[in-house]
């Protein structure tokens, strides 16, 4: 355990910390954390510290997590005495229905596979460990795997340019209807 942090993450949720253990896991959660997802979570917030507060609401006199149960579980195992957490003024029934529906929208959206691709290329030539994206190694393999299956091209294509010097203007027109037919996004110069 790393109990030598106390709490670290971004400045302006200074405000909002409070201590681990005013914070209740919520037992009616319908999120479950397997191993592997806590153990992302760690050492995301282990490499980068908190940086989005967790959402809680109040439960007669206990503050319970509504959202973000997996990284109160992970702050716990790093050993830290506090945590950044948002208290709503929902009642809590209104609150895990709001937490559900957060958790739920996260998992339903799905990844570019080209952006994904080259994101996560961007992120190891920087030297950027996946732990650090909160993923673990295999989760990275498997997505680049899912990416490169799915066959598709990525949407941000770097424009390159080629010059063909042809002969004549009706061998530019042939030679320009043959890349648009392959459906090649051309134009002719003339000078």
């Amino acid at each position: 355990m790393e109990t030598d942090r106390i709490w670290t993450g971004s400045l302006h949720l200074e405000p909002l910390v409070r201590p681990v253990a005013e914070i209740h896991l919520d037992e009616q959660n319908t999120n479950l954390h397997e191993e592997d997802s806590i153990a992302a979570i760690q050492g995301s917030i282990r490499d980068n510290g908190q940086q989005t507060p967790i959402l809680c609401a109040r439960d007669g006199d206990r503050i319970v997590v509504t959202s973000g149960n997996g990284v109160l579980a992970a702050i716990r195992r790093l050993g830290w005495t506090h945590i950044a957490a948002a208290i709503g003024e929902m009642e809590i029934r209104m609150a895990r229905l709001y937490g559900f529906v957060d958790n739920e929208s996260g998992r339903s959206s799905v990844w570019n596979p080209g952006r994904l691709v080259m994101e996560l290329e961007r992120q190891k030539q920087r030297g950027v460990r996946a732990s650090q994206m909160g993923f673990s190694d295999s989760q990275v393999k498997t997505m680049v795997k899912r990416a490169a299956e799915s066959h598709e091209a990525p949407e941000e294509r770097v424009k390159t340019s080629v010059v063909i010097e042809c002969a004549s203007e009706a061998q530019q027109a042939e030679i320009l209807g043959e890349l648009m037919e392959d459906g090649l996004d051309c134009r002719a110069l003339v000078s």
